[in-house]
């Protein structure tokens, strides 16, 4: 029986929630060193990503250059169809296959199945 993959922590492509993940990153780095056969960091995605906004460009470029391999290759975008389907009490893969959120959501469930 295979273990299930770690589900992954989301951070928004937005300056409070690079503001909050900055002093996290100290602690958790720092426990890391300290106790490294006690601890296991998960991975991170990047969603909520708005191409129109430069500070989603800059967090979605100071994360990985912090974080490295932690961070998920694939980025969601802020798709309103994922949030459709949400308040729809529905899976956005069946509310809207073929939305840009959608497509992005199984890439990266593509990319996870791939480094297993």
């Amino acid at each position: 029986m295979r273990a299930s993959p770690e589900l992954p922590r989301t951070i928004e492509n937005e300056y409070f929630a690079m503001a909050r993940l900055t002093p996290m990153l100290r602690v958790v780095k720092d426990a890391v060193q300290h106790h490294p056969s006690h601890l296991k960091f998960g991975r991170i995605l990047l969603t909520m990503y708005d191409d129109k906004m430069e500070l989603t460009h800059e967090v979605a470029t100071k994360v990985p250059d912090f974080l490295g391999r932690l961070v998920f290759g694939r980025i969601i975008p802020s798709d309103p169809i994922t949030f459709e389907a949400a308040g729809h009490m529905s899976l956005v893969v069946g509310y809207a296959p073929q939305a840009r959120g959608t497509r992005a959501y199984i890439e990266f469930c593509m990319e996870v199945l791939d480094r297993e």
